[in-house]
């Protein structure tokens, strides 16, 4: 007799299906922010979630929106080394309380 699917198993290959990444993977990422994306992410920012490959980010003020935009090639960089070429395809940068 084979042993039954986890739940944690399921729910990812279901999510995987949506769009949406494991949410193991995106709490490493939330957990490992300040370390993966440096500065001046790591201070101006946070990770809210990953959707369709898109790495929703809310800056810290609204003054820094501009500053985050003009830096998301080198953050895409950080990312593609820590967690693999395409789990994150796009970054958007929101000013706070936006989402």
């Amino acid at each position: 007799m084979s042993q039954p699917e986890s739940i944690e198993s399921l729910l990812e290959a279901v999510l995987g299906r949506m769009g949406v990444p494991a949410p193991s993977a995106f709490n490493e990422l939330a957990q490992t922010w300040k370390e993966v994306a440096g500065e001046p992410w790591a201070s101006q920012s946070t990770p809210l979630y990953v959707r369709q490959k898109e790495l929703v980010v809310e800056a810290s003020a609204p003054a820094f929106v501009s500053m985050l935009r003009y830096g998301v090639g080198d953050l895409m960089r950080r990312l593609d080394e820590t967690l693999g070429a395409g789990f994150v395809e796009s970054v958007r940068v929101v000013p706070p309380g936006r989402v």
